[in-house]
């Protein structure tokens, strides 16, 4: 997580892989162990840990999964981040310590913090005891600074991933770097809970410049009016809120502007050009000539995600020979 960004999510996925495979064959693997080289076996503090961190492992490994879709847009990957960091933060109680009321009402002594953020030691200890009455017996079997070190390990570990997980950032500038501005909303549910003058400011004015190049004056407006009938129609008919209101993460993009039927499409060609879907098959073909490159045997995990980093910086690369060309 510390990477900020979703690039390397593979090898958290192997890892929750073996952490899992490990504690599913416990009993064999132990056995084996002390049998072969009890030196080197496991501690019982070694195996709570493990059995604790397990199910956020799962989580992270389920929305990366998710993330792998190629039919997300960037807002849907942000969106899924958010759940996964929300739904950690809610299993542990894991609350931030920018309520200043909120640290002097609790007993320093109860609680473990991390990077702004806390959770007490009963919700860790209550976790481990989730996790079933093998975790619950390993547990109650530690010394009290065996159980204080547990407690620290399984809390540092979730705090850290909440803290680090809500600075992942999707969004790529040309040297893969991240990138200082987060891509617009692109989805209807998401441009009707925007007001007219935010819409231009932080969708418009943004990419006018770029714009200016493929489209006419008349063209651009018309995006800016189709945006304000939109709003008309999410206030005026009931059927279409519902419609939007239902829309989640989980929506596809193609899916979400069917519900309007054939409307609005010099708005929805807006967002689908900043959503960055394919224009042509020409280019199809060259994107998946690269996927086939850059995705071989050794690299074979790389998720959609960190594959579209890697075209967009190899055009980000031929564009600037094309240039020095032309001016040469």
């Amino acid at each position: 997580m510390g990477s900020k960004c979703p690039k390397d999510t593979t090898r958290w996925v192997a890892f929750g892989n073996i952490l899992g495979r490990l504690l599913e064959h416990r009993h064999r693997l132990m056995i084996h162990v002390a049998n072969k080289r009890p030196v080197q076996a496991p501690s019982m503090q070694w195996w709570v840990i493990a059995r604790a961190l397990a199910p956020l492992f799962k989580q992270i490994a389920d929305t990366f999964a998710t993330l792998q879709s190629p039919n997300l847009v960037i807002s849907q990957h942000r969106q899924e981040v958010s759940n996964l960091m929300a739904d950690i933060a809610a299993n542990l109680d894991i609350r931030s310590t920018v309520d200043a009321a909120l640290i002097n009402e609790i007993d320093p002594t109860t609680i473990i913090q991390r990077d702004g953020w806390i959770v007490t030691k009963y919700v860790v200890v209550m976790h481990i005891h989730d996790q079933g009455s093998w975790a619950h017996d390993l547990y109650n079997k530690l010394f009290d600074i065996e159980k204080q070190q547990t407690l620290q390990e399984i809390s540092i570990f979730s705090l850290s991933i909440v803290a680090d997980g809500l600075q992942i950032q999707a969004e790529r500038d040309s040297n893969n770097n991240a990138r200082e501005l987060e891509a617009p909303p692109v989805m209807p549910a998401d441009l009707v809970k925007m007001r007219p003058s935010v819409f231009i400011n932080e969708v418009m004015d943004q990419y006018r410049g770029h714009l200016a190049k493929h489209w006419s004056a008349d063209l651009i407006y018309k995006a800016e009016s189709e945006h304000h009938e939109l709003l008309a129609v999410y206030r005026r008919e009931s059927n279409v809120k519902a419609a939007f209101d239902k829309h989640d993460e989980k929506t596809f993009f193609n899916e979400a502007w069917n519900c309007l039927k054939g409307h609005f499409m010099q708005l929805r060609q807006l967002c689908g050009g900043l959503a960055t879907t394919f224009p042509n098959t020409t280019s199809v073909e060259s994107d998946f000539s690269i996927v086939k490159w850059e995705k071989n045997e050794s690299c074979s995990n790389l998720m959609s995600l960190s594959l579209a980093g890697i075209m967009h910086v190899k055009q980000f690369e031929q564009i600037k020979m094309i240039k020095r060309q032309s001016f040469a």
